[in-house]
């Protein structure tokens, strides 16, 4: 039962950012739609293992997108844009997280695969200039750690 409550307080991220006010998805009572990420095209998303840290990608086939990052379970969001211009107006395709939720790794389709150790506040960009650079990526995982 414990996995089916992780999995279903998961689930409910993929199409619309709402951030849950109690500890698991069967318990919720109340549910909000923080209004800094209302409406935009969210690809994917990825949780630490207590689901305080988050991270989604949003874009969409003919428009592109942002990294957001979340450090209170989805109650507020920052858009990496703001600290690291350079990932902003990708086709954001994937993003995976560590268990502690401090690494992360995002995927650009026809881009690059960038890299944050700081839980999302810098990002690298670890392809470019290598032939795994602008390729046509789709996804991305990562071990525990």
């Amino acid at each position: 039962m414990k996995f089916l409550r992780r999995f279903a307080s998961l689930v409910f991220i993929v199409s619309a950012i709402f951030a849950l006010t109690a500890s698991t998805a069967f318990a919720a009572s109340t549910w909000t739609n923080p209004t800094t990420t209302h409406g935009l095209g969210w690809q994917h998303v990825a949780s630490s293992a207590d689901g305080t840290k988050l991270a989604a990608v949003e874009s969409n086939f003919s428009s592109t997108g942002d990294i957001w990052t979340s450090t209170d379970s989805g109650q507020t969001w920052i858009d990496a844009s703001t600290t690291a211009p350079s990932t902003s107006g990708l086709h954001w395709a994937g993003v995976t997280s560590s268990s502690d939720g401090t690494k992360l790794a995002a995927t650009a389709n026809g881009g690059d695969i960038w890299i944050s150790s700081d839980s999302g506040v810098t990002w690298t960009n670890s392809t470019t200039g290598t032939s795994a650079s602008g390729q046509p990526w789709n996804g991305i995982t990562s071990s525990s750690d």
